[in-house]
């Protein structure tokens, strides 16, 4: 062990040190809403999936660490990507002013993580935060790794924000403020669960989870006011909806879906567009939360925001658990396709 990392201590917190974590997330580059006790208790509500922190401190305060939920997967003690977070991993903060001191200790925090996690899991499969690009500590330590995309830009005064959006979008919007379009919020939870539905299915799969406890989810977001829901509305036809999520940095917008009906018809774009010139939210980064099937992606790309990848990293011990894993991942695919047409 080198001299840096004697100065490292290596512990789980207990429940009563979660405020010190939930202080710390913000104080880092990649902290979200979703590495919070506040969500990870949501998804143990909902999933019933309970959670640890295992953290490294330096000289009383969090430098790095980890919220994670362990898993038994095939008997196999796992740790797995949860339902609707897409952002997981190690989070970190240094002291150094130097860029070369900065990589040296989140090579150190990241590396001290790793080896505690890999003295108890066989099986790893998360995503990281869309800021952590160096990924060399995991290849190190034989992960795998392979990226994920999503589109993120700033929200800004909206006429400087329309002048990065396509050609396209701007005709669209345009077409839909003469519709006699508006957008509500709302807390009616069921119908916005019935579009994503259908939204899925129209693109031959389902969603990530099952439609009861997406109006669970929806529920407890709205009820502890870490989301709001709005819905697009065509005179007295309710025709979209959108449920986001807000920190302090970011707006994230989680599900979305549109009436089968009107599918064809309306301009979902105008939703959106709203959404961005909400003085609440400006000041904050807009994330699509991904960018990786072809057909969202070119929605998402008429944006005009900037393309950031996340990385996604996996641990398997042995050839066996490989083996294994890429069993499971063939049966989830297979679960949630759709044959047929909608």
């Amino acid at each position: 062990m080198t001299d840096n990392q004697q100065k490292y201590s290596v512990r789980k917190l207990h429940p009563g040190e979660y405020n010190l974590w939930d202080r710390f997330i913000f104080t880092t580059n990649s902290g979200t809403i979703f590495h919070t006790t506040h969500w990870a208790e949501i998804i143990h509500t909902v999933f019933g999936r309970p959670f640890n922190i295992l953290t490294v401190f330096k000289n009383d305060e969090i430098n790095g660490g980890i919220l994670y939920w362990p898993k038994n997967v095939l008997k196999i003690k796992s740790l797995t990507n949860v339902p609707v977070t897409p952002y997981q991993g190690i989070l970190y903060k240094t002291s150094s002013l130097k860029s070369s001191g900065i990589i040296a200790e989140y090579h150190q925090i990241t590396n001290l993580l790793l080896d505690e996690l890999q003295k108890t899991y066989a099986y790893v499969d998360i995503p990281l935060s869309n800021g952590i690009i160096d990924v060399r500590p995991y290849l190190w330590k034989n992960f795998t790794v392979s990226p994920s995309y999503t589109y993120t830009f700033n929200l800004i005064d909206f006429d400087q924000l329309k002048n990065q959006f396509s050609q396209a979008l701007r005709r669209k919007i345009n077409v839909s403020l003469k519709e006699n379009l508006s957008v509500v919020q709302s807390d009616e939870i069921t119908l916005l669960v019935k579009f994503v539905a259908e939204s899925y299915k129209y693109h031959k799969t389902t969603p990530p989870v099952a439609e009861a406890k997406l109006q669970k989810l929806f529920e407890i977001i709205l009820e502890q006011n870490i989301g709001r829901l709005f819905y697009l509305n065509s005179e007295d036809k309710t025709i979209a909806g959108i449920i986001v999520l807000s920190d302090q940095k970011k707006v994230y917008a989680l599900f979305a879906g549109i009436d089968k009906k009107y599918r064809n018809s309306h301009f979902t774009e105008y939703l959106y567009a709203d959404l961005m010139q909400r003085p609440e939210f400006t000041g904050k980064q807009f994330d699509f939360l991904g960018a990786n099937t072809q057909t969202f992606e070119q929605f998402k790309r008429s944006f005009g925001g900037e393309l950031d990848v996340f990385f996604n990293v996996g641990y398997y011990k042995n050839s066996y658990i490989k083996f294994l894993s890429g069993i499971r991942k063939r049966q989830h695919i297979l679960k949630r396709s759709i044959l047929g047409k909608f």
